[in-house]
């Protein structure tokens, strides 16, 4: 029988590995985008505020990697 976690749709991105759904993901960007603070944006998604900074700066590095 397959290993099922190897057939998942975050498989290869950055969501891999991540306790954060795609749900989750999506509105953390709208409200990083949106420009809120790291503990309201935490206190949302049921997250630790330093997970938040984490994230914000794992999407800097990629999206500076794509403008290259």
């Amino acid at each position: 029988v397959p290993d099922p976690t190897l057939f998942r749709s975050t498989v290869g991105t950055i969501l891999h590995g991540s306790q954060m759904g795609v749900r989750e993901f999506f509105v953390f960007a709208i409200l990083s985008e949106m420009g809120l603070p790291n503990n309201l944006i935490a206190d949302k998604l049921g997250m630790h505020p330093d997970s938040v900074r984490i994230w914000k700066m794992k999407l800097q590095i990629n999206q500076e990697d794509l403008s290259n």
